[in-house]
This record gives structure tokens, C-alpha cells and sequence, in this order.
């Protein structure tokens, strides 16, 4: 069986998925929300870290937790944003995961791929900024962690 990486953002979890269909690119926002669920990523993407009035869906988490555990039980791999709310979901539901994170030489190559995808420069510098303490804070957990290297990409962990 598969299990879910929690990918830091901006590794290509949407472009993964899009490229292999045994990837499933898990945005908690569209199970949690019901007014997500029809924009489009380009759009999500302009819109990240800005507040946005949310329509709660009455079926999350449970809607979340089948998606997942049915993804899993078609050997799919599963890929979730590494942040603190999917980390505390799936321990709660004991998912099994692990961390795709990048390493320290590839932090420039990012910066650069956030911007190029339209991002402000001050988001693309605030998670640059927030990596080295994102990997601290996610050690505590006793799980894998993975780092990706300059020019090594998430479709690439997946395909070998």
C-alpha cells in the first residue's frame, strides 16, 4: 500500500498529478469548502494568502478521509501540502506519511519557480524563509523526511 507525502509547496504536487494519473494531488480547501472546488488552479494560486470567505461543507471530514483511504487502496500515491492542519489529519485518522521537503540547494531554483508562477515576491521569499523551519518543526513526528535537490522534481521521486 501507498502513503500520503506531505510535499512543501511550490514541488510540483498539481503538476505530478497532472502528469501521472496514480498521483493524487489532495487540496484540503476543496473538501473542506464547497466554493473552491470550482476555481481554477491559476486562479488559487494568484489568490494564496489572501482571505477568501469560505462555505464550510457539511461531509469533511469524512468526504476527506474516504477520498484518501480509497486513493490508498488503489495503490495511488497520495501528495497533501505540507502544513500543520494535514498533519494533524491524518494522525487523527491514522494515515501513514511521510515529507517531501527541498534541500538547501535548491531553495534558489524555488524562489524562482514561485515567482514564475505568479506569485508575489513576498510569498516566494516568506516560504523560502519558512523552510528551515518547517523541517525543524516537522522532525519531532519520527517520519521520513525527502529532500529534493536542485533540479530534481517530485514527478521524478514518483517515477522511480
Amino acid at each position: 500500500m501507498e502513503k500520503v507525502y506531505l510535499v512543501y509547496p511550490g514541488l510540483g504536487k498539481t503538476y505530478a498529478a497532472k502528469c501521472n494519473k496514480n498521483i493524487l494531488d489532495v487540496r484540503l480547501s476543496h473538501f473542506q469548502n464547497l466554493n473552491t472546488a470550482n476555481l481554477s488552479e491559476e486562479y488559487l494560486e494568484k489568490i494564496k494568502g489572501q482571505p477568501m470567505e469560505m462555505k464550510l461543507n457539511p461531509d469533511f471530514p469524512q468526504n476527506l478521509i474516504d477520498f484518501v483511504k480509497n486513493g490508498l487502496a488503489q495503490d495511488k500515491i497520495v501528495v497533501m501540502a505540507l502544513k500543520q492542519t494535514n498533519i494533524d489529519f491524518l494522525i487523527e485518522n491514522n494515515i501513514d506519511f511521510d515529507f517531501v521537503v527541498p534541500a538547501e540547494d535548491k531553495l534558489e531554483q524555488l524562489k524562482n519557480d514561485y515567482i514564475s508562477r505568479g506569485n508575489t515576491l513576498e510569498v516566494a521569499e516568506r516560504n523560502i524563509n519558512n523552510v528551515l523551519k518547517s523541517i525543524d518543526d516537522i522532525k519531532k513526528y519520527n517520519k521520513e523526511i525527502i529532500y529534493l535537490h536542485n533540479n530534481e522534481y517530485l514527478l521524478d521521486l514518483f517515477s522511480k
